[in-house]
């Protein structure tokens, strides 16, 4: 599998130039040896999870472009988010497509200050039309639960247990466990609208990005390697996601385009911020 263009988030359509100019990559670009390396190393969590629960997941999950796109409008107009928080569950066995029951899966979650959680799904392949895709809040806690309690014990027998990032902060005994959500702030989701905008207006109308898979992923035995050398969220289940053009992953050109700074780096944020953009490490003790 070749993967020119992996992302750890996907976002909003935005007014932007159409000029075909020679721009900076996403700040969450991610190449493609990486990127295929990470999915691979979700296998590891795959086999665990089938040996705990007889379970195969599935490895990734499929949104056409418009309920993308639409789904942001809404948490735009609706909610006024500060960014959008991807939440790991497990389906019940009542969800409409059998390859989907009892799978891992993901809730979108649109953060916004001094707000309640609310979760949206969008089934594989499916349509966004508002409220019709908000899980009510007793389902959802259910479904988060149902992962919390039957796929993080496999999950957890395949991270570094020793690794501080693998443990949750903020609580007496420092419990380990693998990611329970992931957040990206309003600035990186808009980023990469732009992104797609740029990618679109250097190919035929006609040839359009149609859509944008999510892939569940790991990173490897190194993690996140920092210019100290530390090693950071190794082995930890992640999300990374693709353009697609007719079912297939779109390589972008990457000739000329070097990578943005994070937009949204932890260690600038205010202490309340960081307790609701966590940007991929486990979610704090208050986490839904």
């Amino acid at each position: 599998m070749k993967l020119k263009f992996m992302l750890l988030l996907t976002g909003l359509i935005l007014t932007m130039s159409t000029t075909a100019q020679k721009r900076p990559l996403p700040s969450a670009y991610v190449d493609s040896k990486d990127a295929a390396e990470r999915i691979a190393n979700f296998r590891e969590k795959s086999d665990s999870i089938f040996s705990r629960l007889g379970i195969r997941t599935n490895d990734s999950i499929f949104l056409p472009i418009n309920s993308f796109n639409e789904m942001i409008k809404y948490f735009d107009s609706v909610h006024k988010f500060e960014g959008i928080r991807i939440v790991f569950v497990q389906l019940p066995n009542t969800v409409s497509s059998p390859v989907w029951k009892n799978q891992l899966s993901i809730l979108f979650s649109p953060i916004e200050t001094k707000a309640s959680p609310v979760y949206y799904y969008i089934p594989d392949g499916g349509r966004f039309s508002g409220k019709d895709n908000q899980v009510p809040d007793k389902e959802a806690a259910t479904w988060v639960s149902n992962y919390a309690t039957n796929m993080l014990p496999a999950l957890e027998k395949t991270i570094y247990l020793d690794d501080p990032e693998n443990r949750i902060p903020n609580v007496s005994n420092v419990l380990p466990s693998d990611t329970k959500y992931m957040s990206y702030c309003r600035k990186m989701i808009e980023e990469f609208a732009d992104e797609i905008r740029y990618q679109d207006s250097l190919h035929p109308k006609s040839d359009p990005i149609d859509g944008i898979k999510f892939y569940f992923s790991a990173y490897g035995d190194t993690g996140i390697l920092l210019a100290d050398g530390k090693k950071k969220y190794r082995k930890r289940l992640m999300i990374q996601m693709a353009f697609t053009k007719k079912g297939s992953n779109f390589e972008i050109d990457t000739t000329g385009r070097d990578p943005k700074t994070n937009l949204c780096p932890i260690e600038k944020m205010h202490s309340a911020f960081v307790n609701k953009y966590d940007n991929g490490q486990l979610c704090p003790a208050n986490c839904p």
